[in-house]
């Protein structure tokens, strides 16, 4: 735990801010979007795009500190893939030694919170059966002539 000194004022940068920018780049940021010196001990909290991550530049008495922060939402996966996916994990049970199943177990317990899968979907209508087309097309037939 990092103890802030007396004093030390919180700053939300407004805005999206790219987050591939490191020191040199959000403190440029500092200085011309909020006219303040990134060296005055404050702390400054930039958002990126998507809102899964925050970067905070804070100067104390050695230097600037960066830290960053990323929040794991969970994947929207099909049926189909979160069965791979667990068929995947369960494969490599075969190989592992009877000590190391229960560690597996968990950690295929803690993956399935990564996973969520999509919700039934409501049809308006009844489910259609198309008529599927022939698989050999059909000569047209001849129109006969009158002599």
């Amino acid at each position: 735990m990092i103890s802030l000194p007396s004093g030390t004022r919180i700053w939300l940068v407004a805005g999206i801010t790219d987050m591939r920018k490191s020191f040199n780049g959000l403190g440029e940021q500092v200085q011309h979007v909020l006219n303040d010196n990134p060296f005055s001990g404050h702390l400054f909290i930039f958002r990126g795009r998507r809102g899964d991550m925050i970067k905070i530049l804070w100067a104390d008495a050695d230097g600037l500190c960066l830290f960053t922060r990323r929040r794991y939402w969970p994947n929207q996966l099909s049926f189909s893939e979160s069965c791979g996916m667990v068929m995947r994990m369960l494969m490599t049970l075969q190989g592992a030694s009877p000590g190391r199943i229960p560690e597996l177990m968990r950690d295929l317990a803690s993956m399935g919170q990564l996973v969520k899968l999509p919700t039934r979907r409501e049809r308006a209508f009844p489910r259609v059966v198309k008529e599927r087309p022939w698989k050999y097309p059909t000569a047209p037939k001849k129109s006969q002539s009158v002599a």
